[in-house]
């Protein structure tokens, strides 16, 4: 990792994180700074990065194939470590959760005008990699 910093430092003369996807100017998202936010947290219980992004992933996928709000936020709710939910309370992890999920749709409505764009721009009557309905 010292050899990456050192490699990163030489090429932007700066200290860049070993995590600079979370920098909006990187990756031209405002969604990264609230996935880094929900990281911090889920570090706080001592979170280990392949089950945060297991269960965070699945709540991505959900909301963009459509899992309703309720349903979605239910399930991550139950994978997060029952006496956090207890001592952090249930509702206001749902209520977090459940703007999430929000943005989570403003994001896939930027998506599907992407892809529309896309397919015209390149003239294909579909576009595979991203099957998105509004």
């Amino acid at each position: 990792m010292l050899f990456w910093q050192i490699r990163n430092y030489n090429i932007t003369h700066e200290i860049v994180s070993l995590n600079p996807i979370y920098y909006p100017e990187n990756s031209h998202s405002s969604f990264r700074p609230t996935h880094q936010a929900l990281w911090n947290l889920s570090k706080g219980w001592g979170e280990i990065g392949a089950n945060f992004h297991d269960y965070m992933g699945t709540f991505w996928s959900g909301a963009m194939r459509g899992v309703t709000a309720q349903e979605n936020t239910r399930e991550i709710i139950d994978r997060l470590p029952k006496h956090i939910v207890k001592e952090l309370g249930r509702e206001r992890f749902r209520e977090m959760f459940l703007n999430y999920h929000q943005s989570i749709l403003h994001q896939k409505n930027t998506l599907i005008k992407i892809v529309q764009c896309l397919k015209i721009y390149l003239n294909l009557k579909s576009l595979p990699l991203l099957k998105l309905k509004p």
